[in-house]
C-alpha cells in the first residue's frame, strides 16, 4: 500500500471528520469547524489523478452540536445525521445534494422530531406536519442547520398550507 500527499480542506481546528464518496470524481467532507464555534460544515471535494481541490464550505448546523454522520444515498444525494445540542439534544438529519460550484442545499424535511438512536422518514413531497407557528399561505425557505425561515434563501422549503403544516416542496 502506498499514499499520495495529504491534502489540507481546512486550514483551522478541525474534529469529527467523516465523509461521504458521491461519484467517480466527487467527495464531501463534513466537520466540525473549530474557529467557527464547533459548526457543522461540509465542503465537496475533486480528485483528478493524485490531486484534491476543494469547493466553497458551507455550514450546516451552526453552533456546537453533537456527533454526526454521513452517508451517500443515491449517485451524488446524501444524508446527514447529527444531534442538536441546541434543540433539547434531538437527533436531527438533513439530505441534500451538491449543485454546481460545490453549493450544497437540503432535498427533504424530517417527518418529526427524532433522538439520535430514531429511525425518521423524510418527506421529499407532501406535507410536513411538524412545525409549530407557521403562517399560513407564506413561502418558506431552508436554513443551513435544518430550520425554516420566511427570509428568502437559495432554498425554498414549501408553502405554508396551515399554522403547523408545510407543503413542501424543495427548489432554488
Amino acid at each position: 500500500m502506498s499514499f499520495g500527499s495529504a491534502s489540507v480542506f481546512h486550514h483551522a481546528s478541525t474534529t469529527v471528520i467523516d465523509l461521504a464518496v458521491i461519484s467517480d470524481e466527487e467527495f464531501i467532507v463534513f466537520y466540525k469547524d473549530g474557529s467557527n464555534d464547533e459548526s457543522g460544515t461540509a465542503v465537496i471535494g475533486r480528485v483528478s489523478g493524485d490531486t484534491f481541490s476543494f469547493g466553497p464550505k458551507v455550514v450546516y448546523k451552526s453552533g456546537r452540536h453533537g456527533a454526526s454522520g454521513i452517508s451517500s444515498f443515491t449517485n451524488s444525494d446524501f444524508l446527514i445525521a447529527f444531534y442538536d445540542t441546541g434543540d433539547s439534544r434531538f437527533g436531527k438529519l438533513l439530505f441534500g445534494r451538491p449543485f454546481p460550484g460545490g453549493q450544497l442545499i437540503p432535498l427533504g424535511i424530517a417527518d418529526f422530531g427524532l433522538f439520535s438512536t430514531s429511525h425518521v422518514p423524510v418527506i421529499l413531497h407532501g406535507v410536513s406536519s411538524i412545525h409549530p407557528n407557521l403562517e399560513t399561505g407564506r413561502l418558506y425557505y431552508a436554513l443551513p442547520d435544518g430550520g425554516l425561515t420566511t427570509a428568502t434563501t437559495t432554498v425554498r422549503a414549501g408553502l405554508a398550507i396551515s399554522p403547523h403544516q408545510l407543503l413542501v416542496d424543495i427548489g432554488r
